[in-house]
């Protein structure tokens, strides 16, 4: 074999290799998206919770920060609280008034999210 071939193997391996790579990125940001169906930051004293609800029910929560790690669009498994509503407690939460600060945490407060300090 000669080394033009060898490195034309090379170049078509490492190019087969890159786009592999590329097509996996593009498929696991898709896989770890998030599609948010409501958010709401509760501020406190000295900091903030910040809560996320998915389309799918589950709750992801982040306490007692000044600013959010992520946003909704990003990657963000290790902030699932590991709760998560049923459909009709789902919708019963999404029909509370959106200003209904006090019925919103309770309704948290029983999935075991607890705000502030």
């Amino acid at each position: 074999m000669r080394l033009e071939q060898v490195h034309e193997q090379f170049d078509a391996a490492n190019v087969q290799m890159n786009q592999s790579e590329e097509v996996n990125a593009e498929t696991a940001s898709t896989e770890e998206a998030i599609d948010i169906a409501w958010c709401r930051t509760y501020y406190w004293a000295m900091g903030s919770d910040y809560i996320y609800i998915g389309s799918d029910g589950k709750i992801y929560a982040e306490g007692e920060m000044e600013e959010p790690l992520w946003w909704p669009s990003g990657a963000c498994k290790e902030n699932y609280s590991g709760e998560q509503f049923t459909e009709e407690e789902l919708n019963e939460f999404l029909s509370l008034n959106e200003d209904d600060e006090d019925g919103q945490k309770e309704m948290l407060r029983r999935k075991g999210i607890r705000l502030g300090k």
